[in-house]
């Protein structure tokens, strides 16, 4: 069973990350700079605190920087400006 992240490698479904616990939903996904970001619905990626923003090295899932552990509602898209994280969001707070 794979779920959530997820990736066609020949010709069959395969977990992107081993041990992948996201407690929530991925809305939008966009690779920058060589790391996968991930923005959505979710609080936590295997335990750790994320918030709806995160991104994957290849290794591991990490914070984003200058982010104060993400946000409070719901990432749908965002794009990289002038070396901002720019995002169409639903937020509950700031």
């Amino acid at each position: 069973k794979v779920n959530n992240l997820v990736k066609l490698q020949n010709g069959k479904w395969l977990s992107v990350y081993s041990g992948f616990g996201l407690n929530g939903s991925i809305y939008t996904l966009k690779v920058i700079d060589n790391e996968l970001y991930l923005g959505g619905y979710f609080y936590q990626i295997n335990g750790s605190t994320f918030r709806g923003l995160a991104k994957y090295n290849g290794t591991d899932f990490l914070r984003i920087p200058n982010i104060n552990e993400g946000t409070d509602g719901n990432i749908h898209s965002f794009q990289k400006m002038n070396n901002n994280l720019v995002c169409y969001a639903k937020l509950y707070r700031q």
